[in-house]
């Protein structure tokens, strides 16, 4: 378990290092420093889960349709059981 990394910049450094087998994306606001994270951990295999302000733009692209999306405030168990749900859909978890 790697985190939390608090920028863009610090996730993209530690990618250089490690990849991740899962990864959360917490997005406050959308910027092209969040778009370019979920590129290159779609580049890389990475799977992520997204979380978004409730009513707000989500940071998703539509080449990232497929991953899954929590409205902020998420519960934990909520994004325990996606982040599961993610790790056996992409065969990571038996």
């Amino acid at each position: 378990m790697t985190g939390p990394i608090r920028t863009a910049a610090e996730a993209e450094m530690s990618l250089s290092h490690r990849i991740p087998a899962l990864a959360v994306l917490d997005f406050t606001e959308v910027d092209g420093a969040g778009s370019r994270l979920a590129r290159t951990l779609h580049r890389r295999g990475v799977p992520f889960l997204v979380c978004a302000e409730r009513g707000g733009a989500t940071g998703r692209d539509r080449e990232f349709a497929d991953m899954p999306c929590l409205s902020k405030p998420a519960w934990h168990r909520d994004v325990t059981w996606t982040m599961d749900e993610l790790a056996a859909r992409m065969g990571r978890v038996e």
